[in-house]
């Protein structure tokens, strides 16, 4: 059986990530539709035939959206926060950064981890964009210096590609806002001169 290329294995690994992907977003789509339904005042017992749910499957699904919808909020409001700021150099709790950002699952843990690891309680902007994309890069290309975030342990193409994909649709600041996407498409070029992998996801930054 042929081996396969390095780059045959992360395409392998991010179509499995896309099929995932599509499975969450089919779930996202009921979601949205059960409390459309549920606004029209239809009973938990009806909701429940539509979808082939149990009622009380139905109550933890509006529990849990909700709730989400109160965390969106939440973070919106702090992302105001540090638009208002506008300093990339300007310390937060880290915690403050985590929910103004809405990271959760894999991601948020990555960066948590890294942070709890030297004792950080307190970051800037430019510290994250310093964890996933370096200021400066240089040829030869070197990529553990070019994103000292892979020198963290268990995060992978795949997470570190959600993070920095997540990052570039938030708006937190002109400031943040033009320096990220200067290194972004300054990492996108040197990825792609050096013969690197560029991960699916960013290829849209390109």
């Amino acid at each position: 059986m042929p081996r396969r290329t390095l780059f045959q294995c992360f395409e392998a690994d991010e179509s499995i990530e896309g099929r995932e992907l599509s499975d969450m977003m089919d779930l996202a789509e009921r979601d949205t539709e059960i409390l459309r339904i549920r606004k029209e005042h239809a009973t938990y017992k009806q909701i429940g035939q539509k979808f082939h749910i149990s009622s009380e499957r139905f109550r933890q699904i509006v529990c849990r959206l909700e709730a989400e919808a109160k965390r969106k909020k939440h973070s919106g409001e702090l992302r105001s926060v540090i638009r208002a700021a506008n300093e990339i150099g300007k310390m937060w709790p880290v915690d403050f950064i985590l929910d103004a950002l809405l990271l959760k699952g894999r991601p948020r843990w990555s960066v948590q981890r890294f942070m709890e690891s030297r004792h950080i309680t307190e970051a800037s902007l430019r510290n994250l964009m310093d964890f996933l994309i370096a200021e400066t890069i240089e040829l030869p290309f070197n990529r553990l210096e070019a994103m000292p975030a892979y020198r963290q342990k268990d995060l992978g193409i795949k997470t570190y590609s959600a993070l920095v994909d997540h990052l570039s649709g938030l708006d937190l600041g002109d400031a943040f806002n033009t320096e990220w996407a200067k290194r972004l498409k300054n990492l996108i070029r040197h990825l792609s001169s050096s013969g690197q992998y560029v991960p699916r996801l960013l290829r849209k930054y390109a």
